[in-house]
C-alpha cells in the first residue's frame, strides 16, 4: 500500500483542452499550455469559471464579497448572511449585492452553509475565549520537525500520524452514542487544534471539501475514472516543498484537518481525509492564483487566493503574451499579440506589478522568493547579458 506522500504524488493525465490551446510536456517547466494554431491578438483563449477551493483572508472577510470578490477600498459590505448566537445576530459572510448573497447560498446549499457556520462559530468562540485562558501547550504529532531543515521522512511521519489521529476522531464522530471517553477526546482534539489553527487554512480546506462533496465520491487509488472536479485537481502537479523548510505550515494543516473532523456535519466527513487535504494543500502551494482588488499596481490589495485548475498550466514570462483578467469568480486569459502555432502561452506571475517597471534582478529575486524558481525567460536572459 503506498504511503500518503506516494499516494499524493499520483497524478491523472491532463484532459484539459480548449479551442486554441492544449497542455504539453516541456523540458524546462514540467508542463505548459501551447497554441494549437495561429491565434489573433485580443483573443480569449481560456475561461476558468470558478475555483475548486479559495479563501478570503481573515482581515478582508467583511470587505471582500464572498461570491464575486468585489472590494471597495476597505468599505465593509452592508449585505451579510447572518446567524443568531448568544451575543445576538452575527454575520458569517459578506456580499456586494443581494444577488451575490443569493448565488452564494444556492452554490453552498444547506449542508455547505451548515459547515461554514460551524467553522465560523468555532473560530469566533476561540477568539473570544483566547484572551481569558492560559495558552494551551500546542499539540504536535508524535514526530515533529526539528530545527534543521525537514526531510521527507519526517513529513511522511507527521502526515501518517495526522491520518491515524483523524481516524480516531472520525470513529468518535460516527457512533450514535459516543462514550464519555470519546466525548472527552473530541473536546480535547478540537481544543488542541484551535490552539495553533490558521483560520485561512481551515476555510481553504473547507472550500475544497465542499467542492469534492458536490462532485461525489471516487476511488482514492485512482484505479477508476474520477468525477470532473477530482480529475481537475489531480491533474495538477503537487509539491511537498512547502513542508521542507523551517517555517513549514504542516502543523497548521494538520490542525485544520482535525478541527474540521470535529465540527463538520456528518455527510462531509468522508471527504475530509488526510489524503484529500494533502492533495489540496500540496497543489494549492504551486498552482494558486491571488484574489486581488481591481486597483492595479503596487496599491492592489491581496484579498485571498484560490485554485483554478484549468488556469494552472500557464508558465511565467517577464514578457508574457497573455493578459489575465478576473471578472468576478472567473479568470479570463486573452492574447496580447498574435500567437504562432506551437508557441507557448505565458502569463506574468508578478501580479499587478508590470515586469518592465522592475529591474531584472529585482524581478528574479521576487520570483525566486515567491515561486521558488530562477527565471530564465528571454527577457531576463537578454537583460542579464547586457549587465
Amino acid at each position: 500500500m503506498p504511503s500518503l506522500l506516494e499516494a499524493n504524488a499520483l497524478m491523472l493525465d491532463p484532459i484539459t483542452s480548449a479551442e486554441f490551446c492544449e497542455i504539453r510536456q516541456t523540458p524546462w517547466a514540467g508542463r505548459g499550455m501551447f497554441a494549437k494554431k495561429t491565434i489573433p491578438a485580443s483573443t480569449v483563449v481560456l475561461q476558468s469559471p470558478e475555483p475548486i477551493a479559495y479563501v478570503i483572508l481573515q482581515p478582508y472577510r467583511h470587505e471582500a464579497c464572498d461570491w464575486c470578490f468585489a472590494y471597495d477600498n476597505g468599505t465593509r459590505w452592508p449585505i451579510s448572511y447572518d446567524v443568531e448566537d448568544k451575543k445576538g445576530k452575527r454575520g458569517v459572510a459578506w456580499f456586494s449585492s443581494d444577488e451575490c448573497c443569493d448565488m452564494w447560498q444556492e452554490r453552498m446549499g444547506a449542508l455547505g452553509i451548515e459547515a461554514w457556520i460551524a467553522l465560523d462559530q468555532a473560530m469566533t468562540t476561540y477568539r473570544r475565549a483566547r484572551s481569558k485562558e492560559k495558552t494551551t501547550q500546542p499539540f504536535l504529532p508524535p514526530t515533529t520537525i526539528n530545527k534543521s531543515l525537514p526531510i521527507e521522512s519526517e513529513v511522511e511521519a507527521i502526515w501518517s500520524a495526522c491520518a491515524d489521529t483523524a481516524n480516531v476522531i472520525l470513529a468518535a464522530r460516527l457512533v450514535d452514542e459516543p462514550s464519555k471517553a470519546q466525548r472527552r477526546l473530541l473536546r480535547e482534539a478540537q481544543k488542541l487544534a484551535l490552539s495553533f489553527i490558521d483560520e485561512d487554512d481551515a476555510f481553504l480546506l473547507l472550500s475544497g471539501v465542499l467542492s469534492l462533496e458536490r462532485a461525489g465520491p471516487f476511488d482514492q487509488t485512482l484505479s477508476e475514472p474520477a468525477p470532473p472536479t477530482w480529475q481537475a485537481l489531480l491533474e495538477l502537479q503537487p509539491s511537498v516543498s512547502l513542508y521542507l523548510k523551517n517555517d513549514s505550515p504542516i502543523v497548521r494543516h494538520v490542525a485544520a484537518i482535525h478541527l474540521l473532523l470535529c465540527i463538520l456535519p456528518l455527510p462531509l466527513l468522508p471527504y475530509c481525509t488526510a489524503l484529500n487535504a494533502l492533495r489540496l494543500f500540496t497543489r494549492d502551494a504551486c498552482n494558486s492564483f491571488g484574489i486581488r482588488s481591481q486597483t492595479h499596481g503596487s496599491e492592489s490589495e491581496f484579498l485571498g487566493y484560490g485554485v483554478w485548475p484549468s488556469a494552472s498550466y500557464f508558465n511565467h514570462s517577464c514578457a508574457p503574451n497573455l493578459v489575465k483578467l478576473s471578472p468576478g469568480r472567473e479568470w479570463v486569459f486573452e492574447t496580447s499579440r498574435e500567437i504562432l502555432p506551437d508557441e507557448e502561452l505565458r502569463i506574468s506571475y508578478l501580479g499587478d506589478l508590470a515586469p518592465h517597471e522592475m529591474d531584472v534582478e529585482e524581478r528574479r529575486k521576487q520570483l525566486k522568493l515567491t515561486w521558488g524558481f530562477d527565471c530564465d525567460c528571454p527577457l531576463c536572459l537578454a537583460q542579464l547579458q547586457i549587465k
